[in-house]
């Protein structure tokens, strides 16, 4: 597969839209948690994600993968509570609002040289082919920071796997309390470059 990695300049609504659709299909289990209707979901999380943060894999015009990278102190989400109230109704869309809040905007505190990276995702058509591993090696050349770090769940073993062969390593484990999931820990991987 020919791939492209822009990194995301704009916020425009189709950018928005490319990394909607590619984040919710790669997380669905989770996402179906909250509310099962794809269109729905996608819909209430249109506009949610800090799209500079953002590296967009491209075969052709096709947007096939997508990843964030988010300096210290901030996060790539940035969830809109009354457009999940409107899109998911008010019972529903403030409950969706406060775990995704809680999940994606809480940041996480690493060190001031650190970058994080989040919503590595794949669209399901170009799983296998390569995309994630060129997303991650674009962060890893482009990124400003002295350490590189990455979340992931312990049952992603494919993932955690292709993170190894780029040279990521665990640094900490934590166990997940949601046990609905069935992920029992977020496991915390960390890329220091050797001319560090």
């Amino acid at each position: 597969m020919c791939l492209e990695i822009k990194r995301s300049l704009e916020d425009t609504p189709r950018v928005q839209r490319e990394i909607t659709e590619i984040v919710a299909d790669a997380y669905w289990d989770q996402i179906s948690l909250l509310c099962d209707d794809r269109d729905k979901m996608i819909a209430a999380m249109m506009g949610a994600y800090r799209t500079e943060c953002f590296y967009i894999a491209y075969s052709g015009d096709a947007a096939v993968g997508v990843a964030a990278c988010c300096p210290p102190g901030r996060r790539a989400a940035k969830v809109n509570e009354e457009q999940m109230r409107r899109v998911l109704g008010d019972e529903l869309g403030q409950a969706a609002a406060e775990i995704m809040i809680n999940e994606f905007e809480q940041p996480h505190d690493f060190g001031p040289d650190s970058g994080y990276i989040e919503f590595v995702a794949t669209a399901k058509s170009a799983q296998g082919k390569g995309v994630a591993t060129a997303i991650t090696k674009r962060i890893m050349e482009d990124a400003p920071y002295r350490r590189l770090v990455l979340e992931v769940a312990d049952t992603n073993a494919a993932a955690i796997g292709l993170y190894e062969k780029l040279g990521f390593s665990e640094f900490r484990r934590i166990p997940e309390p949601n046990s609905e999931s069935g992920v029992n820990y977020r496991i915390y991987m960390e890329y220091i470059p050797e001319e560090n």
